[in-house]
């Protein structure tokens, strides 16, 4: 018979949500139109594990996160490829 796997990785999955930018940094105004999409990162650094999507929404579902400490980055993409500051968040996935 098979024995269960004592340390199997825990399977989490976390939604991440965000706000659609109002302006660039210059300052001049930002319309969605302007918005090519979201490049959202996740990554562990204890595991080295890392997903990267690009995604037209405002929202992500991330799942099969390991157990660990997961640092996020969001960046808005304009039509014309340019990147937008990084926002971050840290969550402890138990």
């Amino acid at each position: 018979p098979v024995s269960p796997d004592p340390i199997a990785p825990i399977q989490a999955s976390v939604t991440l949500t965000w706000d659609m930018p109002q302006s660039r940094e210059n300052s001049t105004a930002l319309t969605a139109d302007d918005i090519r999409g979201y490049e959202v990162s996740a990554y562990n650094p204890a595991t080295n594990e890392r997903i990267i999507e690009e995604v037209k929404s405002l929202s992500l579902l991330v799942e099969n996160l390991s157990k660990g400490l997961w640092e996020f980055e969001v960046v808005a993409i304009d039509s014309t490829g340019i990147r937008g500051s990084v926002s971050y968040l840290s969550k402890q996935i138990n």
